[in-house]
């Protein structure tokens, strides 16, 4: 039953002070509704419900408990009532919500960094790296029904390294599919999530979620502002790889049954440790976008397909990292916030060592 005709039965119910049962049909309600309201109108108030009121005199509000107001309702009454009680659509833009309830902008919550955050008003730059890696590093998958604590920050992960893997994807928009893969539930780290079979009759909630996905690609700088149906489509397919390592046999088929898992292994980590390789995916992601750019501002550079040639040739000692003598291994620093990524001075004998560290095969063939 749609959450519409859930809430018309709930107010006709209360209005013909009687249950108003699923297999009765609406018209029916809706008819004897407008019967009593013919009954009564016109009436004294005293005739309608049986108590003297002589402040109501023939006509009633609604604060009377026995008739509810409806001494004086006539069909016209009745279709103001009607537009006043049935549900209308939520609306699609959460700025339309926010101007019929005003008190929802100054609503408020405080984040793991401390930020005190609007989720209905806030700006993009009160979205933090660190309060998403940490709020979904401690936020189960499955409300909770698996075997093991299994993170929505790990799922993140898992799709941004298998997106950022897929060589059956183009070269140019793995890097996008990553971010988005990496991203695509950080709304979840200020509004929670809803299981499936709630989340669909829950429009508000779906344009609320929207509308501060759209700020995440703001603030991290994603292509668009909606979710690709690439990624989407990997979202759906890892439930199969994730059903199989975490869940007790399903007791029907899933609606994801005829798509084909992921292959990925899912093996559950700790939050501490979600939340670090949360964070570590991102520096890598924006290892990557940076030397990309790089290499598009100089043509004459060596070509760049594994992560060893796109730092081929780069003159990182120009940097000042009093930090290291020599060459660094990105992945032993892993400081994204280091001037130099932890790749001074790269040598060319540690660029094998620095794509085996980092996940990645040398190849000439190969697109990052």
């Amino acid at each position: 039953m749609s959450a519409t005709a859930r809430d018309l039965r709930e107010a006709l119910s209360e209005l013909l002070d009687r249950p108003i049962s699923p297999a009765e049909p609406l018209d029916a309600a809706v008819e004897a509704l407008r019967t009593l309201a013919r009954q009564l109108h016109g009436l004294p108030h005293s005739r309608a419900c049986g108590l003297s009121c002589p402040g109501h005199g023939a006509a009633c509000n609604r604060s009377c408990p026995t008739c509810g107001g409806r001494a004086d309702w006539t069909d016209d009454t009745l279709t103001g009532w009607s537009q006043v009680v049935t549900p209308a659509a939520a609306p699609s833009d959460v700025r339309d919500q926010v101007d019929a309830s005003p008190w929802l902008s100054a609503a408020w919550m405080q984040t793991y960094t401390g930020v005190a955050f609007r989720p209905w008003s806030a700006p993009a730059d009160d979205i933090v790296l660190e309060d998403i890696a940490h709020s979904l590093a401690f936020q189960c998958r499955y409300n909770g029904h698996v075997g093991r604590f299994y993170s929505v920050a790990q799922h993140a992960v898992l799709l941004a390294t298998y997106a950022l893997d897929d060589e059956s994807r183009p070269a140019d928009t793995r890097l996008d599919d990553a971010y988005w893969c990496l991203f695509h539930d950080a709304a979840e780290a200020y509004i929670g999530d809803m299981v499936r079979p709630v989340k669909i009759e829950m429009p508000a909630f779906r344009a609320l979620d929207d509308d501060l996905t759209a700020k995440v690609a703001e603030r991290f700088n994603l292509p668009g502002t909606v979710i690709p149906d690439h990624v989407k489509s990997l979202d759906a397919r890892i439930l199969l790889d994730e059903r199989d390592a975490l869940l007790t046999m399903p007791p029907q088929e899933w609606d994801v049954d005829q798509l084909a898992p992921l292959g990925i292994g899912i093996v559950p980590w700790s939050p501490e440790d979600a939340e670090e390789a949360f964070l570590m995916t991102y520096a890598r992601l924006e290892r990557l976008r940076a030397d990309l750019a790089d290499a598009d501002e100089n043509p004459n550079a060596p070509a760049r397909g594994t992560l060893a040639r796109i730092f081929y040739d780069h003159d990182y000692d120009r940097l000042e990292c009093g930090d290291h003598a020599g060459a660094c291994c990105p992945v032993a620093a892993g400081d994204p916030q280091h001037p130099c990524h932890g790749l001074a001075e790269p040598q060319h004998a540690h660029y094998e060592r620095m794509v085996e560290a980092a996940g990645y095969v040398i190849g000439d063939e190969a697109d990052l």
